[in-house]
């Protein structure tokens, strides 16, 4: 079977899931997310929300990187992982910064080492974590803040280091979109990497941020809690 014929299979699939996990929430509640692997990424068009007639005429010419599925991380690329092992393979320092990002240690960092996770001084160790915004934050959000006084903030009050948003997509409908449209997803949340200094936090967003091993347990609950 050639892979044009296997991603139409994983397309319907995840299609025939989709629409069981619909029927199946509203009687027990809940919700499942998928998650497709494709070789072609242009099938990723045929999966995520419905788009009216003018959002498509928009999309038209686009990379696939810009379709809601893909950009949400409900589609993966099949050459994804390959293309990762070629690039450490060339470039072993990437290696390096993907276990620090995930673990927060490196394999040169032992447990007494001042890199080893929660011995270290601030901004020695750390992790990425995703995290609310704090009620005094998002009372900023409500101000139209940008995302550098939001990185600010989080620097000056608790040493965090925000490094992109979580954010979910709920576009305002206008024109041809209104009543038919509503009845359609409102889009998927995805994750906004690198967002420039200028861009404006929304209330419902989440940060994607590097914390310190050694943050204080108070503080942890007092930003998670709010």
């Amino acid at each position: 079977m050639d892979s044009t014929n296997v991603d139409a299979q994983v397309v319907l699939t995840v299609l025939s899931v989709e629409q069981i996990s619909k029927v199946t929430q509203k009687r027990d509640g809940g919700g499942l997310v998928t998650i497709a692997e494709l070789y072609h990424n242009y099938f990723s068009k045929h999966l995520g929300p419905s788009k009216s007639r003018r959002t498509l005429k928009q999309m038209a010419g686009l990379s696939y990187s810009y379709e809601p599925a893909f950009a949400s991380g409900r589609v993966i690329s099949a050459s994804f992982l390959e293309g990762l092992l070629c690039q450490a393979y060339y470039n072993d320092n990437l290696i390096k910064v993907i276990r620090k990002l995930i673990a927060g240690v490196t394999d040169n960092d032992s447990e007494d080492s001042p890199n080893a996770r929660g011995k270290g001084g601030p901004g020695k160790s750390g992790h990425p974590t995703l995290l609310p915004l704090p009620k005094q934050v998002r009372v900023m959000a409500e101000e139209e803040r940008t995302f550098m006084e939001l990185v600010k903030f989080f620097l000056s009050k608790h040493g965090i280091l925000p490094i992109g948003l979580y954010r979910v997509n709920n576009p305002r409908l206008t024109g041809e979109d209104v009543g038919r449209e509503e009845k359609m997803s409102k889009g998927f949340p995805y994750v906004f990497t690198a967002p420039s200094p200028t861009t404006t936090v929304k209330k419902d967003d989440k940060v994607y941020a590097l914390v310190d091993d050694r943050l204080p347990a108070e503080i942890w609950e007092q930003i998670t809690s709010d």
